[in-house]
């Protein structure tokens, strides 16, 4: 940046961490993580998750930037007819409102062209106005728009209508607009971006995965099962070789003994299905009251999680 204004020229550190929590860092404690979030939403690009074209708020007048002059343009929106109504009701609604032509597959008909018996419930394509897109239809190309934003509840479509051969014109291309934060061609809605999705202090902006901390717990089972030519029986779970966790080591020993796991050859001469079953328990464990210890193994990875749940990270850290 060429310059930054606000913040306080002098700024004292101590070469201590006195902070109790590691969501402060020196962005939070000057102030500049609070200048910065509110800049961003201002500066951000958002761009569909699906086809990953950016997704802007289109104004008639930009629409208008973007489509050929002297082209002759068909402005539509989209609008879901009622089931409680009948089709003669809901076709005379629409008529009341003004307009008088609907495009179906690729073709443009006047509403009393339409068949009287058609099933009501389903949406038409309205045609809000046709147009060429040359200096003296601009205001009413905007205008149109403006309305079929209103009715087509902020989309709508323009279609090119060209000539194919002589004394035939069809559509040969279109294109959807939105006025909200929608990508119209995924039909995928977003929210605004605010201050809050840029701060890791926020829920909404915090990492899923670690919340703003900056790291994740997890379990490294190269360091759970260091020496994997000890046996089950010799400790090969480290973890659970002294103290409280002792326990643990008889219920593996009591699990083996059921489900005829070996317990006295090395731990890597072990079948993959074993090892596996060691680790992970028993499949479904903690999914019901059938599928909890002493009735299921709960394994290294149980064992871990129960920890977590109970807020004793420091073993989680060490198992790390």
């Amino acid at each position: 940046v060429d310059r930054i204004e606000g913040i306080p020229p002098a700024i004292a550190l101590e070469q201590r961490n006195s902070v109790r929590t590691t969501r402060s860092t020196v962005g939070t404690m000057t102030e500049i993580c609070d200048h910065m979030k509110v800049l961003w939403p201002h500066l951000a690009q958002l761009h569909c998750r699906q086809c990953g074209k950016p997704v802007t708020k289109d104004t008639p007048a930009q629409i208008w930037e973007r489509l050929p002059r002297d082209a002759t343009v068909l402005i539509t929106f989209d609008l879901p007819l009622s089931a409680k109504l009948g089709w003669k009701e809901s076709l005379t609604l629409l008529a009341g409102q003004g307009f008088q032509r609907v495009l179906i597959d690729g073709a443009v008909k006047r509403l009393d062209e339409l068949p009287a018996d058609a099933v009501a419930g389903h949406t038409l394509t309205v045609v809000q106005d046709r147009l060429t897109t040359n200096a003296q239809g601009r205001a009413r190309f905007v205008e149109a728009c403006e309305q079929a934003y209103h009715f087509g509840k902020g989309r709508l479509t323009v279609h090119t209508w060209s000539e194919i051969k002589p004394g035939v014109s069809a559509i040969t291309g279109s294109a959807k607009f939105s006025n909200r934060r929608h990508c119209a061609e995924c039909d995928l809605e977003y929210r605004d971006a605010t201050p809050a999705l840029f701060s890791f202090n926020h829920p909404v902006g915090a990492c899923p995965n670690c919340k703003g901390f900056g790291r994740i717990i997890t379990i490294d089972y190269e360091r759970a099962i260091p020496d994997r030519t000890k046996s089950l029986a010799a400790g090969a779970v480290k973890p659970w070789q002294t103290g409280v966790s002792a326990d643990c080591q008889k219920d593996l020993l009591k699990a083996c003994r059921k489900e005829r796991v070996p317990t006295d050859v090395p731990f890597h001469q072990l079948s993959a299905a074993h090892q596996q079953w060691v680790i992970d328990g028993d499949a479904g464990y903690g999914s019901d009251k059938e599928h909890e210890w002493p009735k299921a193994w709960y394994g290294v990875k149980g064992y871990f999680r129960w920890l977590e749940s109970k807020a004793y990270k420091m073993h989680v850290r060490v198992a790390k």
